[in-house]
């Protein structure tokens, strides 16, 4: 931890611009910034989440938890698939979806009756219908 900050996190609001740079050489700021920034830590952890960039089976378990229903790997998959969940990088031959949008997908009201995997609406249009068929996917 760093600035009681997990170190993705961290690495998150860095990216962000929410920590600035380094002032010395070797990864080191004034005491000043570094005060700066310890003082706006809550405001930063809100800004960056509580969860960090997944992989399609750990993201599934944070959104069964959050939903309160079964979401499978394929499932995170097919809505990736439909532009709801955006990749974020890759781990090796695996991509990673953005930790941020899966903690604001917990979306209560998304569920409706199962469509079945592959039948998706538009993301713009029939974004439940797509939740739905995530849901119920096979793993």
């Amino acid at each position: 931890m760093f600035l009681e900050l997990e170190r993705w996190q961290f690495s998150r609001a860095r990216q962000d611009g929410l920590i600035p740079a380094p002032d010395w050489h070797g990864g080191r700021w004034f005491a000043a910034v570094a005060g700066a920034t310890l003082a706006r830590i809550g405001q930063i952890r809100q800004a960056v989440g509580a969860v960090p960039d997944l992989g399609a089976f750990r993201a599934a378990d944070v959104l069964s938890a959050r939903r309160g229903m079964t979401v499978t790997g394929n499932g995170v998959e097919e809505l990736a698939r439909h532009g709801l969940l955006p990749q974020s990088g890759r781990f090796g031959d695996y991509p990673l979806y953005d930790g941020q949008a899966i903690e604001a997908f917990a979306d209560p009201g998304a569920a409706e009756e199962p469509a079945g995997p592959g039948t998706c609406s538009s993301p713009t249009t029939r974004r439940r219908t797509c939740v739905s068929a995530a849901a119920t996917s096979i793993i």
